[in-house]
């Protein structure tokens, strides 16, 4: 990992049409974030978050981004009516 390749992985990301590949695809993105701390994290997060068929993804997106204090207030208040329970908790135990 460098500094910058984030962006790379962005701009070369082909959203698959099977909903599988793209799981897999945005689910290893955030892994990347995770760990490379000094990584820029809100473009491909909130991608990830937005794009993916699954909850799980979606909540570590959404824990990345809160985690780092680059969560868009848009997300904030979207994950505070989200259907899973510990994105919800996610973001309350953030305000308190």
């Amino acid at each position: 990992y460098q500094k910058g390749d984030e962006q790379r992985i962005l701009e070369s990301i082909a959203r698959p049409d099977d909903g599988v590949e793209l799981h897999w695809l945005l689910m290893n993105s955030v892994k990347v974030l995770e760990k490379h701390s000094e990584a820029d994290s809100l473009k491909l997060g909130v991608i990830v978050y937005a794009l993916t068929p699954c909850s799980s993804c979606r909540y570590y997106a959404a824990r990345l981004l809160h985690d780092r204090k680059v969560a868009p207030l848009w997300m904030v208040e979207e994950c505070k009516h989200d259907s899973v329970e510990d994105i919800r908790k996610l973001v309350d135990e953030g305000s308190s």
